[in-house]
């Protein structure tokens, strides 16, 4: 088998236009198919090129100065800008194939888009076609993932829930193209505080998620979080909720009964971005149209899941008897 060529930076392969030009990474793909492939989506500013980041870090300690993906300075945020335009591709050496994303129902970056500036949906409400924006990412993700990353730093984002839950709806459109199953869901609340991390907010988030997605077919179970990290916060009815500290929050923190931390901390950050790595790498995979598709026809597969996905009809038509 071909060894592959090792990726320094990102790829690119959907540009800020909304274009395919994934083809340029075809070199950097094998012919094997022992590999994950990890989508990171959330809103403006929650961190998920940070996230996506601490997944392709050797060093997760050395994130801010070696991390793959560039993340969005202070300035920038402050701005209410954006960092990421299209969708960037990254490879780690286990083939973790990490996306990461476009800000979902971003104004900002969908007055930058062209073609949904000049498009036939222009005489609806910028809301309707930034969510349109927002349905056509999260249809591509869940037609060529095993796992997607849902990225808050507010709790559970409601509009991120209620988005997947309308594309698993609108899926059957991508008939063709869609994985056998839907892939696995991991909700991700960044930049926590140590207040937040009681174990009674944490079980009622779980319980909403167990909720919300009770009728679906999305996968949200199978990553036991903060099994080590945070043993206080476990509950009987588990959901992937992570729970990601500040990059510097290895502080001293009150002890208590809530809590229960080792020594009156938090673990290192390192310790949760092992564990959440490790444990998605662990994850059963669905591979689309045949087991044991490789790479190289993830690639292609991926190309066609995105042009289906701006050609969905039903994508279409939904979208115009949003209120």
């Amino acid at each position: 088998m071909k060894m592959p060529r090792n990726i320094k930076t990102p790829f690119q392969i959907i540009d800020e236009g909304g274009q395919w030009i994934g083809d340029v990474c075809a070199d950097y793909t094998i012919d094997q198919s022992n590999y994950c492939v990890v989508g990171v989506i959330g809103g403006q500013g929650v961190g998920k090129s940070t996230i996506a980041s601490l997944l392709a870090s050797k060093d997760n300690s050395e994130i801010l100065k070696d991390g793959p993906f560039v993340i969005s300075p202070r300035e920038i945020r402050e701005a209410a800008l954006y960092q990421t335009a299209g969708i960037d591709l990254f490879i780690t050496p286990e083939r973790m194939i990490i996306l990461d994303t476009y800000p979902l129902l971003s104004i900002a970056h969908f007055t930058e888009s062209s073609p949904f500036r000049d498009s036939k949906y222009e005489r609806g409400l910028m809301e309707n076609q930034s969510e349109l924006h927002a349905l056509q990412l999260i249809l591509f993700l869940i037609n060529i993932c095993h796992s997607i990353i849902v990225v808050s730093d507010c709790g559970i984002d409601l509009n991120l829930c209620r988005l997947l839950l309308t594309a698993e709806m609108l899926r059957s459109d991508l008939a063709e193209n869609v994985n056998p199953e839907l892939p696995y869901l991991v909700f991700l609340n960044n930049r926590i505080s140590v207040q937040e991390l009681n174990r009674h907010v944490f079980r009622s988030n779980v319980e909403l998620l167990n909720e919300m997605f009770s009728t679906s077919q999305y996968k949200i179970t199978g990553v036991d979080a903060h099994r080590v990290e945070l043993p206080h916060l476990r509950v009987k009815r588990p959901a992937n909720l992570f729970l990601l500290p500040e990059i510097d929050a290895d502080k001293p923190a009150a002890f208590s009964a809530d809590r229960g931390f080792v020594d009156g901390k938090i673990p290192p950050i390192k310790c949760f971005v092992r564990s959440l790595t490790r444990q998605i790498l662990g994850l059963r995979r669905s591979y689309p149209q045949k087991s044991g598709q490789s790479e190289k026809a993830w690639l292609q597969s991926a190309s066609r899941a995105w042009n289906a996905s701006k050609k969905s009809s039903l994508l279409s038509e939904f979208t115009q008897f949003v209120p």
